[in-house]
């Protein structure tokens, strides 16, 4: 489990006190304090996890019957013809979309909305 600095801080902070506050060893006891938070973490992943509990066997109260689903014969569906589909007339023209009004925007040579160059 990643720890955060708030818990590595208190950790050290903890240590640094109970080491007398000496001055200097900040990194040193920055690092212990990691190290016993990894060890924890370890020995928490060691230990075995709790049995899971026994699944309890509830009959289902009144349950409708299951009807057997439908035997298919899939040679007779394979020689069945296929449905014609519908195709459109080659002659008839495709839908247009409407047309779009560009009229905002400006194409001109500048970049500002009344064609002067951006400074």
């Amino acid at each position: 489990m990643p720890f955060s600095d708030a818990d590595i801080r208190e950790r050290a902070h903890a240590l640094w006190e109970q080491a007398g506050r000496p001055d200097g060893q900040d990194f040193g006891i920055w690092i212990e304090a990691e190290r016993q938070l990894i060890a924890e973490d370890q020995r928490q992943l060691q230990e075995p996890m709790a049995p899971e509990p026994a699944p309890v066997d509830v009959a289902p109260a009144e349950a409708a019957p299951a009807e057997a689903a439908p035997v298919v014969d899939h040679a007779e569906v394979a020689a069945q013809p296929l449905a014609e589909k519908e195709v459109a007339d080659p002659e008839t023209p495709a839908p247009q979309a409407p047309p779009v009004d560009l009229s905002y925007l400006r194409f001109g040579t500048g970049y500002g909305s009344d064609d002067q160059p951006v400074h």
